[in-house]
């Protein structure tokens, strides 16, 4: 944590940094595969309770599935050649599962044996990349494709129709339904946009880094591979809350805020949605996040005072992400103020319940202006107290 008494101006308009408390109760994480086990993309419970991890990764020819289960056993339930991207899957009511192969521009069905069949190569499918049905059973599939930027529906006489295409998609990757019906879907840029049922789309947040989409229930979570953390996306406002990774790339379980998480990408839930599963991007293994073992829900931030964490990554070139976590109900403000002390950019103002939450600053002003090279100050306040971090900006 930065002191300021070398800067008169911002200490004067700055002043009032919290201590860290001790950590309250908080989701625990295992290791479910080990790094090197070939469960880096999407990951998709099936009806046996039953883990279906796919691989794909440019460089290598390995392309498969593989079934792992809650021991920590594993097994290929099934490959593809060389040139297949096989990405998203889901299952449908009969237990077979579905996979979206994007460089084939395909949805392969796979048996419960592991045989496969194409069962849509429409020309609308460019680079479908991940896929769900839809909740109310009707058999509809929903396709995300990269290169279309669309939503496609592959119904069950194998017909597509387009569900969403529009400005509001840029290379999107992953899309998940809430209970309603609603449709999410995180582009590459990190946007997540929602799709109503009648298909009209509205930007809904950014989430705090790329990764994979997952509802359970009412809780909407998402991964961010570069952050080595798990999220949850407030479905009511948007806002985003941490849940578990301590931000350290690694193999290492435990509490929430200590484990390390390799690279976190696809991700899947139990169907009451107590428990979730994370694979890794660049690890290869598979992770476990208990949420019942935290007091009350994964938003839960320490226990103790208002905390500013440091800027991630700092310095930075196009964005920083700053976490902070708030003890209690209070109006929040997370303002950026160059060396002078002068107000750059006032990133958050407004009522926040308590929590650990993320927001990103783009070395932009208010008015949406490129700010220059140098240091900058962030203040948090809430509830008649502050903290304050330093963060350079190097274009």
């Amino acid at each position: 944590m930065v002191r300021f008494s070398a800067v008169a101006a911002v200490v004067t308009i700055l002043a009032g940094a919290a201590s860290v408390p001790p950590a309250a109760a908080l989701p625990q994480v295992s290791v479910v595969l080990p790094e090197g086990s070939l469960a880096n993309d999407c990951v998709t419970m099936g009806p046996d309770g039953n883990l279906y991890c796919s691989f794909f990764l440019f460089g290598n020819p390995t392309r498969q599935i593989t079934r792992a289960y809650p021991d920590g056993q594993s097994e290929v339930f099934t490959s593809f050649g060389s040139s297949a991207g096989p990405l998203g899957s889901a299952f449908d009511d009969s237990g077979r599962l579905y996979v979206s192969n994007l460089t084939l521009n395909r949805v392969t069905r796979v048996g419960p044996n592991g045989g496969k069949i194409t069962w849509s190569n429409d020309p609308a499918l460019l680079g479908p990349a991940d896929l769900a049905f839809h909740p109310s059973g009707n058999g509809d599939l929903y396709v995300v494709t990269h290169s279309g930027e669309t939503v496609q529906i592959v119904h069950p006489d194998q017909t597509v129709s387009a569900f969403y295409s529009g400005p509001l998609l840029n290379q999107p990757h992953t899309g998940t339904f809430d209970a309603a019906g609603n449709f999410y879907v995180m582009n590459i840029d990190a946007s997540v946009v929602k799709i109503a049922p009648d298909g009209t789309a509205s930007p809904f947040t950014t989430a705090a880094g790329v990764g994979y989409l997952h509802c359970t229930g009412d809780r909407l979570f998402h991964t961010a591979l570069s952050l080595n953390q798990v999220f949850e996306i407030s479905l009511a406002d948007g806002s985003v809350s941490w849940v578990a990774g301590s931000g350290v790339a690694g193999f290492a379980g435990g509490a929430a805020d200590v484990a390390e998480m390799h690279s976190p990408n696809g991700i899947t839930s139990t169907p009451a949605g107590h428990t979730l599963y994370v694979s890794s991007g660049f690890g290869n293994g598979l992770f476990r996040i208990d949420l019942d073992s935290a007091v009350s829900a994964p938003l839960a931030a320490d226990a103790g005072e208002l905390q500013l964490r440091a800027p991630v990554p700092n310095p930075f070139r196009d964005q920083t992400v700053l976490a902070f976590d708030v003890p209690a109900p209070a109006d929040v403000d997370v303002t950026v103020y160059d060396v002078a002390g002068r107000t750059v950019r006032r990133l958050l103002d407004r009522p926040r319940e308590p929590g650990r939450f993320f927001i990103t600053w783009d070395g932009t002003t208010d008015a949406g202006d490129s700010v220059a090279n140098g240091v900058y100050f962030v203040r948090l306040r809430a509830g008649g107290e502050a903290d304050i971090r330093r963060v350079t900006l190097s274009r």
